[in-house]
């Protein structure tokens, strides 16, 4: 059976949908991955999100933006990643992610996305409802080591 690997992107199946994650690290001894959240809808992006437009050539596998959401990340279990992988980013793809999710308030080229002011921002209500789903795709695998 095929094992994450950094830089991959999985369907992983929580208690509610299933999302699609951008796998950040693996931990083999606890059978879980740390994960970004991963959408395809680019018009909700922030300063936190790499946006990979449609057939970018650091995506192998979707065919559709992918859009790495930095500030929803979580501890998924091993378990919930639907086989097989969905694709991969390349080296510069996961460099970006890196660079992304390390400075959510950088200035640099990317971070030209606009911050999320306030709960007015008509993006608001969409990251709430993300994380939501996160801690959906996380909770079988807290369940399970008892937190």
């Amino acid at each position: 059976m095929e094992q994450p690997r950094t830089g991959d992107l999985w369907v992983a199946q929580g208690t509610a949908e299933r999302r699609v994650l951008y796998v950040a690290a693996v931990y083999h001894e606890d059978h879980s991955v740390t994960a970004f959240l991963v959408t395809s809808e680019y018009e909700y992006a922030t300063q936190a999100d790499v946006v990979f437009e449609v057939d970018s050539p650091m995506v192998h596998g979707p065919r559709w933006p992918v859009v790495v959401q930095t500030d929803l990340m979580g501890t998924v279990g091993m378990e919930e990643l639907q086989h097989p992988r969905l694709g991969r980013l390349t080296g510069e793809g996961i460099e970006r992610v890196r660079e992304v999710g390390l400075d959510h308030m950088g200035s640099g080229i990317l971070h030209m996305l606009l911050r999320l002011h306030s709960q007015t921002d008509p993006r608001w209500g969409f990251k709430e409802q993300e994380l939501v789903e996160l801690h959906a795709l996380q909770q079988p695998y807290v369940v399970r080591m008892g937190y």
